[in-house]
């Protein structure tokens, strides 16, 4: 499964619902690397709102949180 922002995800093994990727640079976190969770990533329509939900935080970073 592959997310447009973050790439590649994969199933965690405790969770079936629950997909994860690898360490990703979190701008709003001065660019920390963390690992993006995303539940229901197997329905197309939830992993695209997610994405569109991800892309909006990634625009945020410690200058401009609220822009």
């Amino acid at each position: 499964m592959k997310s447009r922002i973050v790439g590649q995800i994969k199933a965690v093994d405790y969770d079936p619902d629950f997909f994860e990727s690898d360490p990703h640079p979190i701008p709003y976190f001065d660019y920390k690397e963390l690992k993006i969770g995303f539940i229901e990533a197997k329905h197309e329509p939830d992993l695209l709102e997610a994405d569109n939900v991800l892309e909006n935080f990634l625009n945020l970073d410690t200058k401009n949180p609220l822009s």
